[in-house]
């Protein structure tokens, strides 16, 4: 059914845009963190957005991650400062998106 429903699809038309190498990641939490260096490590302007005051996440209130028992800031710290030593990242602390305008990808 679903072969046959897509046989009777129109194709979307191309378009163009332009393209900013610059981009936004929302949250810096571990996971933002990680996004935001490995889109700098590509060559490209970042900007890592966090509404609390300090960068971190979850791992900010654990003591221990599990299974290794492992203190978060031993991830933390080299990846805090990873970021802030990198002039391709832009760091805003305390700070929530209000409006999104442009093209998402």
């Amino acid at each position: 059914m679903s072969v046959a429903k897509a046989a009777q699809l129109i194709p979307l038309e191309r378009s163009t845009a332009p393209v900013e190498p610059v981009a936004m990641v929302l949250g810096g939490g571990i996971t933002g963190m990680t996004a935001a260096k490995a889109i700098a490590m590509s060559g490209f302007e970042v900007h890592l957005v966090e509404r609390r005051s300090v960068l971190g996440g979850l791992l900010n209130h654990l003591h221990r991650i599990w299974p290794t028992e492992e203190d978060p800031r031993k991830l933390l710290e080299p990846l805090r400062k990873d970021l802030e030593s990198n002039p391709l990242v832009h760091i805003h602390t305390g700070t929530e998106m209000r409006d999104l305008k442009g093209f998402v990808g």
